[in-house]
């Protein structure tokens, strides 16, 4: 089934809310409080807004090995594109930390079933509850868990994390610090059990806990030191034994995981190829099993056609990433808002995803299509520069420069057009430089290293950056706050709207989900009308697995950080390569 022919608006109306319907996993429990007393003649509190579920995505896909008995040892071998910035994922919001670090060391309080990307689970917490009026998440964690060295996790581990993120210390920079506004306090109840006190009802908390983003680290060493760039102590199945820059990241199965009996492999490798020509040469011999994120056209359809006997291949769509460059606007020129509409409406949409990547990208707008928040394509594509090529693209040009005129810049004007150094990246920052050329801006490209890449993100040290974003989860509350409110931790271009940031609390709060799809459709509107930044496509995802790897698939939806933890993973001895 399409994901594009699911009714979302239906889905919406009728499907439970995260907050009170996900249920934990085995052994987990997830308890709601009775209803508090009301005083005579109080008004009654407000009842836990009812989030709508998670982007409707078709049904779980079926997992290799389901069935069978587990196979303990052997070495699980992926090939990933770059370095981790750092290993900080409180600070680094990119796959290249959460899912290549993060995930596989530390854990979260929730997560998602291995199997079944719509099922909330326990993760260090073994059970939670929500109150009656929706303000308060009591969690009971895990007990006997160890950090990697030896000392005992507590509440007081998880207090520090959530913390830390509403209120980094000085020198520490919070990616999801917009999100945690919500949060009142956090109290530690006794060693095993927290609570997290909120201001106002926040359904999108829970979703928020099952994010590699929000990994729990461990006080006694954060005490010591700011951060956790360089060093790894997680409580996770897998723990870090080597990293060599360019080279590859070696993880080791964690002896003491709380998880009795897990991870069942013996090392977890992840060797660094950013060419794609090599990583497939090294799936197609056996070097290596998977891949991190995707095997792009038409590598996808060699190893459809070459390797049908040793292969389960996945082409998935609706993944939570878009493509789409960053514009500064605390800055002339693109401080105005005419300049990044001139932008948005040179941009061909209907050529990139046949130029850069062909068959990965699908056309659409500021939320992911066929999800349960996104506008009509009809209308998405209705807005300013979503025309066809043709007349109507020429038109569309023709007002852009009119638009710059307007903003005083008749000639048009130069500037520079920054570039992450890999391929997708360079190829999107040569289409638009050529695309921008059409009304008069002129740029030549600059490439960076992934270190200098993100350092000139935090620090708006670019005026356009060829690149995209890596969505979480889809959900207003999280995906508005961290990429447009004005504290947002990945609002890289420093967008700022005071009427957008009114329509975000309010959408917030809203019970009824259509009510609350009224207003986040406006929100929409509002940033077609604004640009924060023009959106070029959304991915789909397209991979290889060699059919040794039972008790994994991949998925493409906001679930993707647990199902990368690979602690239910296993390789079947009696399958190539040997």
């Amino acid at each position: 089934m399409s994901v594009r022919n699911l009714q979302p608006l239906v889905a919406l109306v009728i499907v439970l809310g995260l907050v009170l319907s996900c249920a934990p996993g085995p052994g987990a429990e997830q308890k709601k409080a009775p209803p508090a007393a009301t005083a005579p003649g109080a008004a009654p509190k407000p009842a836990a807004t009812a989030a709508p579920a998670a982007t409707a995505r078709p049904g779980a896909l079926a997992v290799p090995g389901a069935g069978e008995k587990p196979v303990s040892g052997g070495n699980f071998v992926i090939s990933i594109r770059d370095d981790p910035p750092t290993f900080d994922a409180h600070q680094e919001a990119t796959f290249s930390t959460l899912l290549t670090i993060s995930s596989p060391t530390y854990n979260t309080l929730l997560g998602w079933d291995y199997s079944d990307h719509n099922k909330m689970v326990g993760d260090l917490a073994k059970k939670w509850e929500i109150s009656a009026d929706g303000l308060t998440f009591t969690f009971y964690l895990e007990e006997g868990v160890k950090w990697h060295d030896g000392a005992p996790f507590s509440a007081e581990d998880v207090k520090s994390s959530l913390m830390r993120q509403k209120d980094p210390p000085k020198g520490v920079y919070s990616v999801s610090k917009s999100q945690y506004d919500p949060v009142k306090s956090v109290e530690v109840v006794n060693p095993t059990t927290v609570k997290v006190i909120m201001s106002r009802p926040y359904p999108s908390f829970l979703l928020m806990m099952t994010l590699a983003v929000n990994s729990i680290m461990p006080k006694h060493i954060l005490d010591k030191q700011l951060d956790m760039k360089r060093e790894v102590v997680g409580t996770g199945p897998w723990k870090l034994t080597k990293y060599t820059r360019g080279v590859g990241i070696e993880l080791e199965k964690n002896p003491s995981y709380f998880k009795k009996g897990l991870p069942y492999m013996d090392k977890f490798l992840q060797y660094i190829i950013p060419d794609w020509g090599t990583r497939l040469a090294a799936f197609r011999v056996g070097r290596v099993l998977t891949d991190l994120r995707d095997h792009e056209p038409p590598t996808i359809d060699t190893i459809e056609q070459t390797m049908k006997e040793t292969t389960n291949t996945y082409r998935l769509p609706g993944m939570m990433a878009s493509r789409n460059p960053f514009v500064v606007q605390n800055k002339p020129p693109f401080s105005d808002v005419r300049v990044r509409q001139a932008v948005s409406l040179a941009l061909d949409r209907w050529e990139f995803p046949r130029l850069c990547e062909p068959g990965m990208w699908t056309p659409g707008g500021y939320m992911v299509p066929g999800g349960l928040w996104n506008l009509p394509d009809e209308q998405v594509f209705a807005q300013p520069g979503y025309a066809k090529p043709g007349p109507a693209k020429e038109a569309e040009r023709e007002k852009a420069k009119k638009l710059l005129a307007e903003a005083g810049y008749p000639n048009g004007f130069e500037f520079e057009l920054q570039a992450r150094n890999a391929q997708e990246y360079i190829c999107e920052g040569t289409w638009l430089k050529a695309q921008l050329e059409k009304i008069g801006l002129r740029s030549n490209i600059k490439t960076l290293e992934v270190a200098t890449y993100f350092e000139n993100l935090r620090t708006q040290n670019f005026q356009i950056m060829s690149s995209g974003y890596g969505y979480t989860v889809d959900d207003p509350d999280l995906i508005f706050s961290e990429a447009y409110s004005k504290e947002g931790g990945k609002n890289w271009g420093k967008y700022y709207n005071a009427d957008f940031e009114k329509l975000v609390a309010e959408q917030s709060v809203t019970v009824d989900p259509g009510k609350r799809k009224e207003i986040v459709n406006k929100i929409q509107l509002m940033l077609h009308d604004t640009v924060p930044f023009p959106v070029l496509g959304w991915r789909n995802r397209t991979v290889g697995v060699w059919k040794k790897v039972k008790g994994f698939v991949p998925w493409t939806s906001e679930r993707l950080s647990s199902n990368t933890k690979h602690e239910y993973t296993w390789l079947d001895p009696n399958l190539p390569p040997k």
